[in-house]
């Protein structure tokens, strides 16, 4: 929406209530204290927010060109279920998006239509929930029916890691050798479920390092957290495989001790308490490696 004072109210007292009513936290960019400049930060927050809200009200006639542009990208970027436009006038809108649905409300029509309006957008942003949430376990459910035997092989390998609360990386070099699970993270990758954390290669190619390679990390993304939760439902009954637990635990120990950031003693105590809680064991080699080295 525009930047003015009649929008500004609108946004107050109908659209940020109306969004926090449907449970969800509205963010307008242009209230965000950033260094970035306005329109980067609108760029990037249109490809990565839930749910995009557009207000394409006209004033005096004319509709904002910065607000139409912005519904362009996210109409090219996002899904149509993910984006809301509305506005409460009855002018034409261009040719190029008449055909976009945009819903109307009359937030300033009078006494009484501030609470209708903002009723109204609750609504609107429940049902996009809804819509999206089917749509993405819609699309969740095809990715696990098409796993094949490498990406298995890595959900089954590294599924504790989703369900952690210290979110810990998959390093490359941990199975660079592994035709297999190499194949898996790749598929991964491009199916959304993993994303690459690339190095610094410009230091690596400093240091003494001989395979660069190893260095690159996978962690997961949000639909990969929403897949390994499906996986885990469908081929585990929603519980972790302990062995993959045990193997997590034991791989994060092992490079802790080979690195000289936790002695042999102090692992070996940690795999004696995996047996009363894999996870919690999981959280405290993490621990003891981000004391050492702060995470990114």
């Amino acid at each position: 929406m525009p930047f003015s004072e009649r929008f500004s109210l609108r946004y107050e007292h109908v659209i940020e209530p109306g969004i926090k009513a449907a449970g969800m936290q509205p963010y307008r960019v242009d209230f965000s204290k950033v260094a970035d400049s306005i329109p980067l930060k609108i760029l990037r927050e249109l490809g990565t927010c839930r749910l995009v809200f557009a207000d394409v009200t006209s004033d005096g006639g004319v509709r904002n060109p910065n607000v139409m542009y912005e519904v362009g990208i996210a109409q090219a970027v996002r899904r149509p279920e993910e984006v809301l436009v509305f506005r409460s006038d009855n002018d034409s809108l261009p040719f190029d998006i008449a055909p976009i649905f945009a819903d109307s409300y009359s937030p300033d029509a009078g006494p009484g239509a501030t609470a209708v309006a903002l009723q109204h957008v609750k609504l609107a942003v429940e049902r996009a929930k809804q819509n999206v949430d089917l749509t993405r376990h819609l699309h969740v459910q095809r990715i696990v029916d098409s796993l094949d035997v490498s990406t298995y092989a890595v959900l089954s390998k590294w599924l504790p890691l989703p369900f952690r609360q210290k979110r810990a990386t998959i390093k490359l070099g941990d199975n660079l050798h592994n035709s297999l699970l190499l194949a898996g993270y790749s598929r991964l990758v491009a199916l959304g479920v993993l994303k690459t954390r690339l190095p610094d290669f410009y230091s690596l190619y400093e240091s003494e390092s001989s395979n660069h390679f190893s260095h690159i990390e996978f962690e997961w993304s949000p639909l990969g957290d929403a897949v390994a939760q499906e996986f885990s439902n469908r081929y585990y009954g929603g519980r972790l495989p302990l062995t993959a637990c045990y193997d997590a635990v034991r791989i994060e120990g092992e490079r802790l001790v080979s690195k000289g950031k936790a002695d042999r003693d102090t692992v070996d105590a940690i795999y004696g308490q995996a047996a009363g809680g894999v996870l919690s064991a999981l959280d405290e080699l993490i621990d003891i490696r981000d004391a050492v080295t702060p995470p990114e």
